[in-house]
């Protein structure tokens, strides 16, 4: 999974193995407890289609303050293979968005993507969202149900209060270096506001907010700074990449 935020905007993308898709009918006729329920937007690709997609491609959004999953956004996305060092390889693919939520999980379950033919490899994609757009870079295994995309690069540590001033001034430097971010690291949020990210924050002894630390793409701890709000300049230079 890869977590990042675009304004007030949190998202999640998955890159998972391929899954069934059921219309309201289906899933209460059949009684169907397992999958995706079709909610609206493109025609979903089966997984057993003459294409033989592998991936299930999707993007969860969330109002990154309140947590709250966004069910009524108009999304675009667009995946295209890449060369070991970060090179187009052909085309972009179009993703037909289908609005969807995992069966018997309600709305703050709804996501949009679809399955897709995706080998093994390195891809760049492409997500627009109400006009807004954002790139992302994903690795992705063949594996079946081992398909999460592992970002490449290092993995910045934000802890942080969502409610608190210092934070949230943190939070923006973050935004405004995203771009600059990619395929250097990627921004892991731990919240107060999360339960289950309370066993993170002692995992890392954390006692002040806001909080960084970086790993690398093993998970080794490589860098902690002092609790309190770090400039992109001093946060590049902790990444090695001290002239962007």
């Amino acid at each position: 999974m890869v977590d990042t935020t675009m304004g007030d905007l949190r998202i999640e993308l998955h890159v998972l193995a391929a899954e069934p898709f059921f219309t309201e009918k289906e899933v209460s006729t059949d009684k169907i407890t397992e999958g995706m329920l079709i909610i609206g937007g493109a025609k979903p690709l089966a997984p057993d289609a003459k294409v033989h997609p592998n991936h299930h491609l999707v993007i969860h959004l969330f109002h990154a303050k309140t947590g709250k999953a966004i069910t009524d956004a108009k999304v675009e996305m667009n995946f295209q293979s890449l060369d070991d060092k970060g090179n187009p390889l052909g085309g972009s693919t179009e993703v037909p968005i289908v609005i969807m939520q995992a069966i018997g999980k309600g709305a703050q379950s709804t996501h949009y993507g679809n399955n897709m033919v995706m080998p093994a490899g390195l891809y760049a994609v492409s997500v627009v969202v109400n006009g807004k757009k954002l790139n992302l870079k994903i690795n992705v295994s063949d594996a079946q149900g081992d398909s999460t995309p592992t970002p490449p690069g290092k993995v910045i540590l934000f802890f942080m209060n969502p409610n608190g001033h210092p934070c949230q001034m943190q939070l923006s430097i973050l935004d405004g270096m995203k771009e600059k971010l990619i395929g250097l690291a990627t921004v892991k949020y731990v919240k107060t506001t999360e339960s289950g990210d309370q066993e993170t924050f002692y995992k890392y002894g954390i006692r002040g907010l806001p909080s960084l630390i970086i790993l690398d793409n093993s998970g080794k701890e490589i860098k902690r700074f002092t609790p309190g709000i770090q400039d992109e300049k001093t946060i590049f230079s902790a990444l090695g990449n001290s002239d962007k």
